[in-house]
């Protein structure tokens, strides 16, 4: 498409936007549009009644080349969801997604127990932690259900300090990941981990993982004794 073509596409979207008939349904269709403007966007902002609407709000925002001023004020009044959707969505301008995600980080501690696992189900790997330091056993829960997770979010998030115990509860229950030899070798390893859950996890080990851990001067010296313990057995039956 030309320029002349482009620009035409951008004037067309400024002239609707200055309309005062304007309502939510034809804000968000200019918003997404690939031709809409900064000006265009500004306009939209002035109509105060269409300003109403969080998901304007949140597509003015994801416009490239808005004012990072204007960014910044529209960012704090919206809900968890929009800015959700803002740190994750592809076309968000990276310093938009960024400042996003930094709010949605801040108010997650505000956020009422149903929020936060509706959160935690869709959250990707940078609010990981955030979202785990909750301590809430549904929220962790949902969290291990999240499609975005891998087994190497669950070691990253076991490697920080003193995980809580909650993490290791919902990991030992849950039927996705208790199965997986990593994860029970990152719990048994660690020494915020509950000692019944980290014996627990080294059930089913192999006989050299069971070495690993019981070589391991990291690892708490209960467990060390339990894993060697283990392995002779499994050598003598």
């Amino acid at each position: 498409m030309s320029r002349d073509t482009e620009s035409d596409a951008t004037d067309e979207l400024l002239a609707l936007a200055a309309r005062d008939d304007l309502d939510e349904g034809r804000a968000l269709t200019i918003l997404r549009s690939p031709f809409c403007s900064p000006e265009v966007a500004h306009r939209i902002s002035e109509n105060k009644r269409i300003l109403g609407s969080h998901k304007v709000r949140e597509l003015i925002c994801s416009v490239r080349g808005v004012p990072n001023g204007q960014v910044l004020d529209l960012l704090a009044t919206l809900p968890w969801l929009s800015l959700l959707l803002l740190a994750q969505a592809p076309q968000t301008p990276p310093l938009v997604r960024r400042q996003a995600e930094r709010r949605l980080i801040e108010k997650v501690p505000r956020l009422t127990s149903g929020e936060k696992i509706a959160l935690a189900r869709r959250a990707h790997r940078k609010l990981l932690r955030v979202v785990a330091a909750t301590g809430s056993g549904e929220v962790l829960q949902a969290l291990l259900e999240n499609p975005r997770l891998t087994e190497t979010d669950i070691q990253v998030l076991l490697a920080q300090e003193k995980p809580p115990t909650e993490v290791f509860v919902a990991l030992i229950r849950n039927p996705r990941w208790s199965r997986r030899r990593g994860v029970r070798m990152a719990i048994a390893r660690n020494r915020a981990a509950p000692l019944p859950i980290a014996l627990s996890a080294m059930a089913q080990l192999a006989p050299g993982e069971l070495s690993d851990i019981a070589e391991d001067q990291t690892v708490d010296a209960r467990v060390r004794r339990a894993a060697s313990a283990l392995k002779d057995r499994e050598r003598t039956e």
